[in-house]
């Protein structure tokens, strides 16, 4: 079955840029400043969407909260399944493929974020309509929802 433009893209983006997908400095950075202002104090429940490779749900449960990274590539899963298993301390992270377009679930998070632009692909009235179904259905009242955004009519 041939795959969707966007999916082609998503897949071609991690390959042709590795370094860019895996930039640790980077996530480190992005995810502790946002515990700092967010959840220092507290343990949130987190849902991380494209999670690709799974840099920041790994940092976010080394940080004490509960994770769940969700991407809709198989392979990077994989590996940030692997990332998982290679951590020596007990981190409350799982993963699960899938795609975050048609993500439900009776769970809600305190946090939700979006990091590494994974919602640039999709056109700007689709983004609105999502992230209106994320903070209606899926994040807690009161809760935060972070996306990198990197367009030029965002």
């Amino acid at each position: 079955m041939m795959k969707a433009w966007w999916e082609q893209l998503y897949i071609i983006q991690h390959q042709i840029w590795p370094a860019w997908s895996e930039c640790e400095e980077a996530a480190t950075e992005k995810v502790y400043f946002i515990n700092d202002v967010i959840g220092k104090n507290n343990s949130l429940k987190v849902l991380d969407l494209g999670c690709g490779t799974g840099k920041e749900a790994i940092l976010f449960g080394e940080l004490g909260h509960d994770v769940l990274g969700l991407d809709i590539s198989p392979e990077l899963i994989a590996n940030a399944r692997k990332k998982l298993s290679e951590k020596k301390n007990k981190i409350t992270t799982s993963f699960l493929e899938g795609d975050f377009r048609d993500f439900t679930t009776s769970n809600q998070f305190d946090l939700i974020i979006s990091l590494d632009s994974s919602l640039n692909i999709f056109r700007k009235d689709e983004i609105e309509k999502l992230l209106f179904n994320y903070r209606v259905q899926i994040l807690k009242h009161g809760g935060v929802f972070i996306m990198e955004q990197l367009r030029k009519e965002s």
